[in-house]
């Protein structure tokens, strides 16, 4: 009985702590609480504007006259969208790693000695997982042989490549 009595009250707390921040309107749930005897809110009453004063022209004033000689402009037709530019995807060389250079490869090295020695990936991959960062760098072998994936943590090699 006390776990649903705690359970009823911190959803009410909640409830109404919702109310207030979200600013929802108060609804009485007892008649006695709704004060009969009050007078209805009547709006306000706005009084009418006045129109604005007429304005005088003075002589160097500008006039509808004064356009009556001047041309239109004319388009003949309408401006034709600029032609999309073709930016040509970037080359990168992927050079096949060969089991020699990946003997160099040894526990705790930087990531950029690892790029140093084998050059660019063909593929990496970047995430966190639990603050660290972790990154998969992907090199191709020879044909017919399964790619090389070295593994980093915090930009330095964590598993050895086979």
């Amino acid at each position: 009985m006390k776990e649903l009595t705690f359970a009823l009250v911190v959803t009410a707390l909640i409830a109404g702590i919702s109310a207030y921040f979200l600013k929802l309107p108060v609804v009485a749930t007892r008649p006695s609480i709704i004060d009969s005897t009050a007078k209805p809110v009547e709006p306000p009453v706005v009084a009418p504007k006045k129109p604005p004063k007429a304005i005088e022209r003075s002589a160097n004033s500008v006039t509808e006259s004064t356009f009556e000689n001047v041309d239109p402009i004319v388009t003949s037709s309408p401006i034709p969208p600029p032609a999309p530019v073709r930016v040509p995807a970037p080359v990168i060389e992927v050079h096949p790693v060969a089991t020699e250079q990946l003997r160099e490869i040894t526990l705790g090295m930087p990531a950029s000695a690892v790029v140093e020695r084998l050059g660019a990936p063909a593929l990496t991959a970047f995430t966190t997982q639990k603050g660290s960062a972790m990154e998969t760098y992907v090199y191709r072998r020879q044909a017919g042989r399964d790619p090389v994936l070295i593994r980093l943590t915090d930009g330095k090699v964590a598993v050895q490549p086979r």
